[in-house]
């Protein structure tokens, strides 16, 4: 679990001054935290691992990624750490294919364009892509950090076909997954008449 701690601030408005808190994150808390999603790799309702695959823009395996995104940030943020398969006798374990080379498909800037080019005008999806290096490897893995969206729910405003599959991945609409412990997000629909 990362550390937090209180930060005290004081602001000059209209009405005089302000003076509030916020709770910030130590950045050497953080970097532990996510040391451990490696070292100790195990999924929860706000951690989800997948295999090592490049990156790309329109493959199934990307284009779920997004999916898995956009459902994630409807469904309260959490992380996605790459370069991990699940085995039936030893839980999830690193995936023997993974290389810097994948690593390297997960650009930021890229994620961050393909995310939000998939969602609704106006909407932006915040992810973050940090890179550690697992001590056990060496290898550096993608850990991708879905923030909470803003406006529940983010709506997918693509239609999009994988090009390696042909399968239709991204359907418009909101994609909101659910942990044991996490009730999905209520959405009320405006009634226009229409049955």
């Amino acid at each position: 679990m990362t550390r937090s701690r209180w930060r005290s601030y004081v602001a000059r408005s209209g009405a005089g001054l302000i003076v509030g808190a916020v709770m910030t994150y130590e950045p050497a808390g953080a970097a532990a935290f996510r040391r451990r999603l490696l070292t100790h790799p195990a999924e929860r309702q706000d951690v989800e691992y997948k295999a090592s695959v490049a990156f790309g823009a329109d493959d199934s395996f990307s284009l779920k990624l997004i999916q898995h995104i956009q459902g994630m940030a409807n469904a309260g943020g959490g992380w996605l750490v790459i370069g991990f398969v699940e085995t039936h006798d030893q839980g999830l374990m690193p995936d023997a294919g993974h290389a810097d080379e994948i690593c390297s498909s997960y650009d930021p800037t890229q994620l961050s364009q393909q995310v939000d080019s998939s969602v609704a005008r106006g909407q932006r999806v915040r992810v973050s892509v940090h890179f550690e290096v697992s001590p056990s490897s060496g290898l550096r893995h993608p850990i991708i950090h879905v923030e909470e969206f803003e406006r529940l729910p983010c709506i997918c405003r693509s239609k999009r076909t994988a090009s390696d599959t042909g399968e239709q991945i991204l359907r418009r609409g909101p994609y909101i997954f659910a942990g044991p412990e996490r009730k999905p997000p209520k959405c009320q629909r405006r009634k226009t008449g229409r049955t």
